[in-house]
């Protein structure tokens, strides 16, 4: 299966890729454009063919002469892969480190969370500053976050719709 690019998001990163490696799919954002605004997000299934997968991301991010890709990672082996084969490629891959823009209260053991997980938690506090917010993330589990203002109140993580 191809990667599809269906999205186009705004952003704000220092970075011009970045990539969530789950567990049935490899995100990668990439801006490719010279507008830093914009990126495409593409999605790489990589259960059937996890090295041909990553042999079409590193083909990606040469196109776009991107050297660096920081990554969030849920799963060791496709990670373990990806950061093998880019280190073959001289691109520099390097986990993005747990840390949150903001101070975060919570009701939960912050170093018990995933780091897709807090990512969210994260990116939605910056976007919605001091609000109650519920975060929703449907991949291969359902996550849901609740945060009151900066509090953390908690999450649930359920199966996702292909697990059932």
């Amino acid at each position: 299966m191809e990667p599809t690019s269906d999205f186009k998001f705004l952003i704000i990163m220092k970075s011009t890729a970045c990539a969530d490696i789950g567990n049935t799919r490899i995100k990668l954002l990439v801006n490719s454009c010279s507008d830093k605004s914009v990126a495409d997000l593409l999605y790489f299934p990589w259960r059937k063919d996890l090295h041909g997968t990553v042999n079409k991301i590193i083909a990606r991010l040469k196109k776009d002469k991107i050297t660096e890709l920081p990554y969030i990672s849920v799963n060791i082996e496709a990670e373990n892969v990806l950061v093998g084969k880019l280190g073959n490629s001289e691109i520099n891959g390097f986990p993005v480190k747990k840390f949150l823009v903001q101070p975060l209260l919570s009701d939960y053991d912050i170093g018990r969370i995933g780091m897709d997980r807090l990512a969210n938690i994260n990116a939605a506090r910056n976007m919605f500053r001091n609000k109650n917010i519920i975060v929703v993330d449907s991949g291969t589990a359902l996550t849901i976050e609740i945060i009151k203002g900066k509090h953390h109140k908690g999450g649930f993580i359920l199966p996702g719709e292909k697990t059932l």
